[in-house]
């Protein structure tokens, strides 16, 4: 009987042994997690509070068609092929507030393509159902779950995603996909057209 109880001793303890060892990893586990989830919130406020130089602004014309350009750096002019990729770029800046230049002038400057929405958006197409995200110019990655987009954005994760037509999306690339929260791209807090497009970094 003591022998039994002997074993059995040592057969509890191991058991407590490993028990702690699993609850020790589990716990080491949730606490990365939350450091990971917690600097992911963390771009996603950069990208939120983004604001763009006020020199910046002066780059943007309005035709008299009401359609957006932006000069750029290669003095060529981008076109935003929806007010939300121009309000991803200049938030709520007013478009009737924009300079506005006539159609002659305007085309004695070559077209250079489209702006794409800015680095950190979130995006959808009506056919596709991915949600992707913006990493630099054009380039996109989409998420593997909407877990991890209720666990970063929110219950309303929804409102964040902007839309873009199926005829645009061939203006993107699509990087690999974002399997982890771990793998949540860095969204830069100051960055313009000219620095996206690689165009001229210092401006």
């Amino acid at each position: 009987m003591k022998k039994f109880l002997k074993i059995f001793g040592l057969v509890m303890l191991v058991l407590v042994v490993i028990i702690i060892g699993i609850l020790t990893i589990l716990t080491r586990d949730k606490n990365n997690l939350d450091k990971q989830i917690a600097r992911a919130k963390a771009q996603v406020e950069n990208y939120k509070n983004y604001k763009p130089d006020n020199k910046e602004y002066f780059k943007v014309v309005r035709s008299q068609n009401n359609d957006l350009y932006y000069y750029a750096a290669d003095g060529k002019r981008y076109i935003f092929p929806s007010i939300e990729v121009y309000r991803s770029w200049y938030n709520d800046f007013l478009t009737v507030n924009l300079k506005i230049a006539d159609l002659n002038t305007l085309y004695q400057t070559p077209l250079g393509g489209n702006v794409t929405f800015r680095p950190g958006t979130l995006m959808e197409t009506p056919t596709d159902p991915h949600i992707y995200m913006v990493i630099k110019n054009g380039e996109i990655r989409p998420f593997a779950n909407e877990d991890m987009l209720l666990k970063i954005y929110g219950d309303n994760w929804q409102k964040s995603v902007n839309k873009l037509e199926n005829y645009y999306f061939t203006e993107y690339k699509v990087d690999p996909v974002i399997n982890s929260i771990q793998d949540f791209p860095e969204i830069p807090k100051a960055i313009n057209i000219n620095q996206d497009k690689g165009l001229n970094t210092n401006s």
